[in-house]
């Protein structure tokens, strides 16, 4: 958002940080701590690319719940799959 806009602000950091903890719930108990700063991040950049997808397709949205919740919870449920611990696993289901 700063680098198109010129200023940041706390609605997208808010925003932001929203989709970081939406996007790593799924995975919490899987994967490491580095694997989660990624999926955070990526998610971060993901869902602000859904965000501006509203204004392009003109759908009513007030809040962003489609482009930070549901963008975002899919990405991490994706993203859980591709980064878990293999250890974290319980043995029956390995």
């Amino acid at each position: 958002e700063w680098t198109l806009s010129g200023k940041p602000t706390v609605l997208g950091a808010a925003s932001g940080a929203v989709a970081g903890l939406v996007a790593i719930t799924p995975a919490s108990g899987y994967v490491g701590p580095m694997s989660a700063i990624i999926i955070g991040g990526a998610a971060g950049l993901i869902c602000f690319g859904a965000v501006r997808l509203k204004l392009r397709f003109g759908y009513d949205d007030a809040l962003d719940v489609v482009g930070v919740h549901a963008v975002g919870g899919i990405w991490g449920a994706l993203a859980t799959e591709a980064r878990i611990v293999p250890a974290a696993l319980p043995i029956d289901q390995m």
